[in-house]
């Protein structure tokens, strides 16, 4: 787990082509005193030994998919609509 405060970056991951899709991102408090982006510093502190960056982004992919699967579901539910 992260020391400083990071983004946490959510994907999904197509098993076809291993292609990661952007769902959503999440900024992560490290909770740190000593971290200006954190909730936990104190607003009138002036020291510049604080950390000021985020650390690089956590990446979670959240779920894989086959894209040739969803793609012929989709395609299969269209024709069904189409017949009644």
């Amino acid at each position: 787990m992260s020391d400083m405060c990071h983004r946490q970056l959510r994907f999904v991951k197509s098993n076809d082509c291993g292609h990661l899709s952007l769902t959503s991102e999440a900024v992560i408090d490290c909770l740190s005193i000593t971290c200006q982006l954190s909730g936990a510093h104190p607003s009138g502190c002036a020291d510049s030994r604080c950390r000021r960056y985020y650390e690089k982004p956590n990446r979670v992919i959240t779920q894989e998919v086959d894209v040739h699967k969803v793609r012929r579901i989709l395609s299969e539910s269209h024709n069904i609509l189409t017949d009644i």
